[in-house]
């Protein structure tokens, strides 16, 4: 048996024992309730003291419960009482969230039959065998396999997974497509996360690995690349979106169209002009033909095919500065001068917003010449700041 040892299924938490295979021994479980014994639906649940039962119990709880099945919680109690009660109390099944005597830093589960013994062979292997088919991730695991299969990554990369969500997906992807990939800051203790700062990793994801940024490369680079390379007629982006980089593309026949930031504006344009390729240059990249949002591993896989089979090309970039104040109320005043600044400088895309995510004010102008870029981005702090004041 792959899971259950001599005496139940063992391991260190967090490690050998995540809440992602927690989940899939309670959905195994509930399933085999359901499949061979439908009439049975009462399970008594007990813990030992270990810092760990208390969340374990509470998937436990939270999945069986969710299925239709009625859990007797007797919390913190010695095996025995589980041993005795599910006789005692009518029940098919009990629970036991140990791991015996072994350290504290291990957890695992015991499993007692009606009878209060232990769970015998045939159904403890049935139960076994089924966990497998309740790792959801990786039917997705199994997606990006399927659809990279032919990727040609001829040196080492390295993705900072920012002590987020996505280290075990990438890495079990990585290995079945042969990539030899160092991963940097994957050890979360639930308070790191989107705290690794900045390291010299090929790719970075941030916490929930929905954003992918290529080290060294701008993000509207990236986009314009992509782009030709899927051969797409049209890119949708935000405003962010580099003017350089917008006409290297015209140039090619790809017609860019812009939304504001965020990437639930970027998704509905992309609706409604049917297009194949969108994102934004920090990090959102969507290919709705493989998935309707995005990935930032999926994006990652992209951009390595794209690299092994025709290389990055150089995208021209037109200088870009950005300035983040303390937010302030946008007066009429304010706004005419800034149209003003935008007749006078018809050349140059000035950009101010209020962040969606934090209380500040961006602003952004991007031009030919760097020098008047920041004369304009001063200009626009300078009266932003009067403003306020």
């Amino acid at each position: 048996m792959k899971y259950f040892g001599t005496d139940g299924i063992r391991g260190v938490v967090g490690k050998a024992l995540t809440p992602s295979l927690i989940g899939q021994i309670a959905t195994a479980i509930a399933t085999f309730l359901q499949h061979c014994h439908p009439e049975k639906r009462k399970i008594i649940l007990g813990r030992d003291t270990r810092k760990s039962g208390e969340e374990i119990e509470n998937i436990f709880c939270q999945t069986l419960t969710s299925h239709g099945i009625e859990i007797i919680r007797i919390g913190v109690a010695p095996t025995a009482a589980v041993s005795f009660l599910v006789p005692k109390l009518g029940a098919y099944l009990g629970i036991m969230i140990t791991a015996s005597h072994n350290p504290p830093e291990f957890n695992g589960i015991k499993l007692f039959e009606s009878t209060g013994e232990k769970l015998n062979p045939k159904d403890t292997e049935t139960i076994d065998g089924m966990i497998d088919e309740f790792n959801y991730t990786k039917l997705w695991e199994n997606y990006l396999v399927e659809k990279f299969s032919g990727i040609k990554v001829k040196e080492p990369i390295s993705i900072d997974c920012n002590f987020g969500s996505g280290h075990t997906v990438a890495k079990n992807v990585c290995d079945r497509l042969g990539i030899d990939v160092l991963f940097y800051n994957y050890l979360s203790n639930g308070n790191n996360i989107n705290t690794s700062g900045w390291t010299d990793a090929t790719f970075t994801f941030d916490g929930d690995a929905d954003r992918c940024v290529m080290n060294g490369m701008d993000g509207s680079t990236v986009l314009a690349a992509l782009a030709v390379f899927l051969k797409v007629p049209t890119l949708v982006t935000t405003a962010m979106f580099n003017l350089g980089a917008e006409r290297w593309l015209s140039e090619k026949g790809i017609k860019v169209y812009k939304t504001p930031v965020g990437d639930r504006y970027v998704y509905e344009k992309m609706k409604e002009l049917n297009a194949q390729l969108g994102g934004e240059p920090s990090g959102h990249i969507i290919i709705p033909n493989m998935l309707q949002s995005g990935d930032g591993l999926l994006a990652a896989l992209q951009i390595l095919q794209m690299i092994g089979e025709q290389g990055m090309p150089e995208v021209p970039l037109y200088p870009s500065v950005t300035k983040n104040i303390p937010p302030f109320e946008m007066t009429k005043e304010f706004d005419a001068y800034v149209k003003a600044l935008k007749l006078l400088h018809s050349e140059y895309f000035i950009l101010i917003r209020q962040s969606g995510t934090e209380p500040l004010t961006r602003i952004m102008v991007q031009g030919a010449d760097a020098t008047t870029c920041q004369e304009i981005l001063d200009m626009v702090a300078t009266r932003a700041t009067l403003n306020a004041s």
